[in-house]
């Protein structure tokens, strides 16, 4: 064989392998997750209703519950419908708190009775997260501004851990359990955990599908009185949430 043609057929052979690693990487690729679409997130923070700012100098949570700000839990399912300088979403939340105390009698004495606040707040966003300092920089933040409507159910019981009933003169009993509606307004600082091992974010999205993870810290108002009624409990906060993020 002349070296003319053995240059010819590594020639040729080089391109039949190239080619063959170009459709193996290809097929790889497809197979690759795409942007994440959705988000999930799960966050903490202090339970801290503004109900006794509503009063005239009395402290009914504070006396009931000894002031307590118990950790509550708040879960959020995000979906994104646009991409483009950062991304659109909505997103719904589901939260938790419950808190506990003795109840009180006619004359505001304590009781041995126990009482508990059970609070479910669920609320509806608008999501815009700017993640062009990841994609454009590499620089691993995310800021993420929310805004929407609240929803929080509650329910106050009694010792039997039964809704509690309080008898009327000249009507039935009212019940302690209702819903206030309000407002909210949130931002955050997200840390791209991805950054700092890309081998274990790579492996968390070929084995569970997460394609992004981060912790965040967010700033929440929530101004939940049925708009300024006075006749509604106020379930207003401002708190600070320390959580987790996944995107898919």
């Amino acid at each position: 064989m002349t070296t003319a043609s053995l240059r010819l057929l590594q020639v040729a052979t080089l391109s039949v392998g190239l080619g063959t690693a170009a459709s193996a990487t290809a097929e790889i690729m497809l197979d690759l997750p795409d942007e994440g679409r959705n988000a999930l997130e799960v966050r903490f923070s202090r339970f801290n209703p503004q109900i006794d700012d509503e009063f005239d100098g009395a402290t009914p949570y504070a006396t009931t519950f000894d002031d307590k700000r118990p950790y509550n839990l708040e879960v959020e399912y995000d979906r994104q419908f646009f991409d483009g300088f950062g991304s659109l979403g909505v997103g719904l939340h589901l939260g938790y708190n419950r808190v506990r105390g003795n109840a009180r009698t006619v004359d505001n004495q304590e009781s041995p009775d126990k009482t508990r606040l059970l609070v479910v707040p669920t609320r509806l966003s608008l999501v815009y997260r700017f993640d062009e300092l990841v994609t454009r920089y590499n620089i691993p933040f995310t800021i993420v501004l929310k805004a929407g409507l609240d929803y929080s159910f509650w329910s106050i019981g009694d010792s039997d851990g039964a809704t509690a009933e309080v008898p009327t003169v000249n009507a039935g009993p009212i019940r302690g359990a209702g819903g206030t509606a309000g407002w909210h307004a949130s931002a955050a600082v997200h840390v791209l955990l991805d950054w700092f091992s890309p081998n274990m974010a790579s492996s968390f999205a070929s084995n569970v599908g997460v394609i992004d993870s981060y912790l965040f810290i967010e700033l929440m108002t929530s101004q939940v009185d049925d708009f300024g009624s006075d006749t509604s409990w106020n379930l207003s906060q401002r708190q600070l949430w320390i959580g987790l993020a996944f995107e898919f």
